[in-house]
């Protein structure tokens, strides 16, 4: 028979750390030794089927949530099991996960025979990926970091053929690095200068 007849008590109530745009993680501490389980969803005191869970038994009680989705709030209760099968549980709280990066007024301006500059807003995002080519698959790509307060920028494509469409995309990058697809522009590049009936007279 178990030593123990009640679960272990909670000595420090779960904190969240590192919340990004997908992901968090929740620490707690317990009087005694036991397992460690998150309850979470997206309505209170209804959770997935599916609880993050270490096996470890630790005092010191720490749990990564993933695949989570940017901007909502989460509800969770964390729980622990002695060796006896003794379960206790937290409160529920709650946290919300970041915003995903972001990037608006986006527009074209400069256009040369070989080169356009690429202005556009920028929030929350660790880096902004340009992807240009002459379709839609792309195939050159420029990254340029970005600060995660929200600011304007300006990027330069250059070596571009004249007289010539090419799409373009941005897409943002939460500090994860998870990319979040922008919306398919394009532009054309300026026809090269050509000179027609030339007279000397």
């Amino acid at each position: 028979k178990g030593v123990y007849v009640e679960p272990p008590t909670l000595t420090s109530i779960p904190t969240v750390l590192d919340i990004s745009t997908k992901r968090a993680k929740i620490s707690w501490t317990t009087n005694r030794e036991a397992d460690s389980k998150i309850a979470y969803g997206t309505k209170s005191g209804e959770y997935f089927e599916v609880e993050a869970y270490s096996s470890d038994k630790k005092t010191d009680h720490l749990i990564a949530l993933t695949n989570l989705s940017p901007a909502t709030l989460y509800y969770y209760v964390a729980k622990w099991t002695d060796e006896d099968g003794n379960t206790g549980t937290s409160e529920e709280l709650s946290f919300r996960t970041s915003e995903a990066p972001r990037v608006k007024d986006v527009s074209e301006t400069n256009i040369s025979i070989s080169s356009a500059l690429i202005k556009y807003t920028a929030r929350g995002a660790s880096s902004v990926k340009i992807y240009f080519g002459k379709s839609t698959d792309f195939g050159g790509v420029r990254d340029i970091p970005t600060s995660p307060i929200e600011a304007p920028y300006t990027s330069q494509l250059t070596g571009l053929e004249d007289g010539t469409k090419y799409y373009y995309k941005l897409n943002a990058l939460d500090i994860d690095g998870n990319e979040y697809q922008g919306t398919v522009l394009d532009f054309t590049t300026l026809p090269r200068p050509r000179l027609f009936d030339i007279n000397f007279s």
